[in-house]
């Protein structure tokens, strides 16, 4: 029996000792209990990627552009705004979670893009970010793992059980288990607020943004780094209602089958503790 097996037995704790299931059931071990090593960095995400949480959009544009004309118009009709990916007029750049972290605004923006098109423009923009992260992810010799291409994707098998071996009670690891193959919705509304409401507002699903919307009548009389602001709070409060699946400790020292009996072990603790 290797060393790492017998000391992951000790996540279920006997009246003695730990059990020593490879060998002899009944046999026990006064080894430390299993212990992953602290992880080198620390986040409230449980994600290394560092953002800010109202980053300052970039441009150099007045209020007192000329009055607006129609992006549809500008991009070759309506079939063509429905379609395309990307905006001639605004871009994003995304955090490993596929949100929001900059707008970019362009010369152009107040005199190209009305404002009922707004919110149709932030969304080709969406796209577009989304599509280039794609081209990136994929532009290796191999396949990329889920959590390439999202965060928030389904996790690998290994990093379920790491994170399972985190929960403490039987209901957090019941509902954790269960979100790891469930989607999840997310609402967000803007802090600012026109005319008894709240003009911006963004939706989300666990993996991608589903719709950004911005009120026309306000989109027409504030300056895009206003606009910029109320996507990324709202980005920012979708962030973290998303469910984390990062564990904190390290344990690369373990295998998988080590995870695997750990875990075993783990979920009757938490039930005994349950019923008990």
């Amino acid at each position: 029996m290797s060393r790492s097996q017998a000391a992951l037995q000790g996540v279920v704790m006997a009246t003695q000792g730990w059990f020593n299931h490879y060998d002899d059931p009944d046999e026990f071990w006064d080894d430390e209990p299993f212990t992953p090593r602290k992880a080198p960095w620390d986040s409230a995400n449980g994600s290394a990627v560092e953002h800010s949480a109202r980053p300052v959009a970039q441009n150099s544009l007045t209020n007192s552009a000329p009055q607006p004309e129609s992006a549809a118009h500008n991009a070759g009709g309506a079939n063509e705004l429905q379609h395309r990916s990307g905006s001639s007029f605004v871009s994003m750049d995304l955090d490993h979670g596929l949100l929001p972290i900059r707008l970019n605004f362009r010369a152009g923006w107040s005199r190209h893009v009305a404002p009922h098109e707004v919110s149709e423009e932030l969304m080709l923009a969406y796209r577009g970010a989304v599509a280039t992260r794609m081209a990136q992810v994929y532009s290796g010799h191999a396949r990329p793992s889920r959590r390439e291409l999202s965060v928030n994707a389904v996790p690998d098998r290994r990093t379920m059980l790491m994170v399972l071996l985190e929960t403490e009670t039987w209901e957090q690891f019941s509902a954790v288990s269960s979100s790891m193959n469930c989607g999840s919705w997310h609402e967000a509304r803007g802090h600012v607020m026109d005319d008894g409401g709240r003009p911006v507002s963004l939706t989300g699903d666990r993996r991608y943004l589903r719709s950004i919307t911005v009120q026309p009548n306000w989109a027409a009389v504030v300056h895009p780094d206003q606009i910029a602001d109320e996507v990324l709070w709202c980005a920012e409060i979708i962030r973290a209602q998303r469910p984390n699946f990062s564990p904190r400790g390290d344990y690369s020292r373990y295998s998988d089958e080590d995870l695997e009996y750990g875990l075993d072990r783990h979920r009757v603790r938490l039930l005994n503790e349950r019923v008990g």
